[in-house]
This record gives structure tokens, sequence and C-alpha cells, in this order.
């Protein structure tokens, strides 16, 4: 808990909250249609590419068998936003935002899965969201007044002399009612302006996660096989190869 502040509402303490969360939920045959039933809704997008070199150890600790592991057998990437939820499920906590008088404090809920295909990858998507909302947006009980969408996609590549790479794809699409004082807005200018920090959040994120990630097979491929721990060689050789991941993306 923040001093000061009041302890953020959990996904669990959200069920059940209120009637018009239900109905929405009923209204929508699918989760995708559900913020047709907001009242004339600001929608806003974001999305982002981040691309990770990493080295494959290949035999078993290879990149294709790390990221084809249920999600439960992932190490925790990053305890203070990472938590477990159950079976392929966990819980993202984005951090305090701050923004022309608003707080927010907001969970997501996320369900993980593995798609097979000619482009196999592990599929994130958002279940659930609370905002824990402060500041003037504290007692319109924004939970009940928005809809988000949370898509991101991981894709890996083994390639030749232990030269692997791993990419993800995030697209964040929201719909949120437009309450007192921003319904004075513009809602061009209203929504320019969300997009715009939207678009710094995810920025911020996703890299952040691709960092954990590829930190984790690190972890895990070291472990996986004698050999694989050998085929670091020094210590030297292995921070000159971590040294070498270099964040490819750009926002």
């Amino acid at each position: 808990m923040r001093h000061g502040c009041a302890k953020p509402t959990s996904l669990v303490s959200k069920k059940g909250k209120t009637k018009r969360k239900e109905v929405r939920a009923t209204a929508a045959s699918e989760d995708a249609r559900r913020w047709e039933v907001l009242d004339d809704p600001a929608r806003l997008h974001a999305s982002h590419r981040t691309k990770l070199k990493v080295r494959d150890v290949g035999g078993k600790g290879a990149l294709d068998t790390y990221m084809r592991l249920p999600v439960e057998q992932y190490n925790i990437l990053d305890p203070q936003r990472v938590t477990r939820a159950g079976v392929d499920e966990f819980e993202l906590r984005v951090g305090k935002l701050e923004y022309l008088g608003v707080t927010l404090d907001p969970i997501i809920a996320a369900k993980a899965s593995l798609i097979e295909g000619e482009e196999p990858h592990v599929h994130i998507r958002s279940t659930d969201c609370v905002l824990n909302a402060g500041g003037v947006l504290g007692r319109f009980d924004l939970d009940d007044r928005f809809h988000m969408q949370m898509s991101t996609k991981l894709f890996w590549e083994a390639g030749t002399n232990g030269k692997g790479k791993l990419q993800g794809d995030c697209a964040v699409d929201v719909w949120c009612e437009v309450i007192p004082p921003f319904h004075r807005v513009p809602r061009s200018v209203l929504e320019g302006s969300c997009n715009s920090v939207m678009k710094g959040i995810v920025c911020i994120l996703l890299p952040s996660f691709m960092k954990f990630l590829r930190d984790d097979y690190v972890q895990w491929s070291s472990s996986a096989d004698d050999s694989v721990q050998q085929g670091y060689g020094t210590g030297r050789e292995k921070q000159a190869v971590e040294a070498k991941g270099i964040d490819q993306s750009s926002c």
C-alpha cells in the first residue's frame, strides 16, 4: 500500500461489484463487443513492436522449447508487476499514472495461450481490467464506464549459430465514456492526447516485458542441461552475449 493512498482494488474484489458491469457482460455475446453498451465512448488505440536478439543455446535449452512451455512454468517475470492468478492466467500491474489531475493505478487480468501454425506464437489477451481511478475521476465509477482490449503476441525465431530472436507485438484498444470536465474538450483533441499517453506507456511496458522474458529464458536454459551452462563459457563471454541482445524497438 502506498503511503497516504487507498489500496488499489483487486480484480477479485471487482467481481460482482455493480449490476451495470454484470448487465454489460450479459448483453454482449462476445467480449469484443462489450463496448457497444457504453454511452458514446471515446475510442483510444496504441500499438507497438519490440524485437530482441537472444542466444539460442539449442538442445534441451532451446528457445523453441522454452516458448512452448505452459505459462505456469515460467519464472515470475517481474514480481512487482506480474503475478500468477491461475493456469495460464496472471495479473499485470501497470503502475500509478497521473495526467491532467487524473490518477489511475490499472490492474489487468490476462490469459496466455500457445497458438500453433505457420508462425507459432504465444498470445496474451486481457480478460478484465480495473483502473482504480483517483483524483477528479474517483467519484465516477470509471470501471463501469470503459472497456479495454489488450492483445500481445510473442514470436520467436531459432536462428543459425545460436542467433535467436524474440518479437513482441502489442495492441491496446480502449473505449471510455467521456465524463465531466473532459466532455468540454473537442473529441479529436481528447482522443489524440490520450492516444499519445497510451502510446508512451506501451512503448515502456512492452520492451521491459520482453527483456524480462529474455532474461527468464537465459536463466531457464542455463539450468535445463549442464551442457547449456558450458555453452556460455566464461562470465565475460556471457556478458558479451547478453549485451548483444539490444532492444530494437522504436516509438
